[in-house]
């Protein structure tokens, strides 16, 4: 047997790597790390609407790919964005062995508000259930996926060939080793952090509202961070902090960092904050843990899973709630510290090669 891993979502992307582009190239390079079968790469050419071996060592694109009866194909990105996918897939499909599909979430169809084309939501959903249809094994990225699957998808045989598996929170290591230091990223002072693209489902304007409002009676009260790109439906974010007094000189933004980059953030930030709307995982609670810090979440979809003992949740739509528990662990460095002692105690990360391991567990 072969593992034939689609590399066109990494490939195509721009900038340093962050959601789905993220997990395919950290869980690719996990799957070469732990796999006892040979591994390898490709990447979709729409013109041709065919597929290119690719090595991912050369960033090299290679021959013409060449389907096999041995070749196990894994879609581990976003396929969504290839209008020829459906049509190519299904024509390798009569050839390999097994063709399997990583299901992150339906947020576009549950939720086409949080988009700049609405309409993207109904093309995605329809886009989902051709390739569930296609599919020997779907693997879902947390159990909320896997319920929105089976109960949103109109097909007998999805709940029988449906998995979840666990995404790895670990930052891979970079090639050389770095010397950086918070004064190269221009922090100077204790801060609070939020890690995830700056859009409407990610929520940072309801964020910096509960914010303002604990500036305007805790003025000492530590600098928020907000680390991530800019995306679609972010209330000017940008636009608000550099021009309200009172966020001017608190809040900052850092866009397009680096892997050690976050981890320095991580390591060093008071605790960090995740208010987002909607989740299919989310990444940035586990990166957290896995830090060792203090998390407040959103209670809502598939951020309950991650370490329901371990994180302090609250409503996403709820300023009382957000800022109640704000102040409290930036207040009481004590209980701060002992909940720190907790998390290292009893969280058990998940490593990428972990992933790796569940997803070739299930493969067998």
């Amino acid at each position: 047997m072969r593992l034939v891993i689609d590399y066109s979502t990494s490939y195509f992307h721009e900038g340093n790597p962050t959601g789905i582009p993220r997990t395919l190239q950290s869980l690719s390079k996990a799957i070469q790390e732990v796999s006892g079968t040979p591994v390898g790469f490709v990447i979709l050419d729409e013109g041709y609407k065919r597929f290119y071996n690719f090595s991912v060592k050369e960033n090299k694109v290679k021959e013409k790919y060449t389907p096999n009866p041995d070749d196990i194909f894994l879609c581990l990105g976003a396929p969504w964005k290839h209008a020829c996918y459906l049509d190519v897939i299904s024509d390798i499909k009569q050839t390999i062995h097994s063709f399997i599909y990583l299901a992150y979430d339906f947020i576009p169809y549950l939720f086409p508000h949080f988009y700049e084309e609405p309409e993207f939501g109904e093309y995605y959903f329809r886009f989902i259930c051709k390739i569930t249809s296609l599919a020997n094994k779907v693997l879902c990225i947390s159990r909320n996926t896997r319920d929105d699957l089976i109960r949103l998808v109109p097909d007998g045989s999805i709940k029988s060939k449906t998995s979840v598996i666990q995404l790895g929170g670990d930052f891979r290591k970079p090639e050389e080793k770095t010397n950086k230091s918070l004064y190269d990223l221009e922090i100077s002072r204790e801060y609070i952090l939020c890690v995830g693209t700056l859009e409407f489902r990610k929520n940072q304007n309801f964020l910096l509202k509960v914010y303002r409002k604990i500036l305007q009676y805790r003025k000492d009260f530590p600098s928020l961070i907000l680390a991530g790109k800019v995306g679609f439906g972010n209330n000017q974010i940008e636009h608000q902090i550099e021009y309200d007094s009172v966020l001017r000189d608190k809040v900052k933004i850092l866009n397009c960092l680096a892997d050690e980059d976050l981890d320095l953030l991580y390591k060093n930030s008071l605790f960090t904050v995740y208010p987002s709307l909607y989740e299919g995982w989310g990444l940035p609670i586990s990166e957290s843990l896995l830090h060792g810090k203090n998390v407040v979440c959103s209670n809502t979809s598939s951020m309950i899973e991650v370490a329901p003992d371990l994180c302090h949740f609250a409503d996403p739509l709820n300023y009382n709630e957000w800022s109640r528990v704000m102040l409290f662990l930036s207040t009481d460095s004590n209980y701060r510290q002992l909940k720190e002692q907790k998390i290292v105690y009893e969280y058990k990360p998940v490593h990428w090669n972990d992933t790796a391991h569940f997803l070739l567990e299930i493969l067998n």
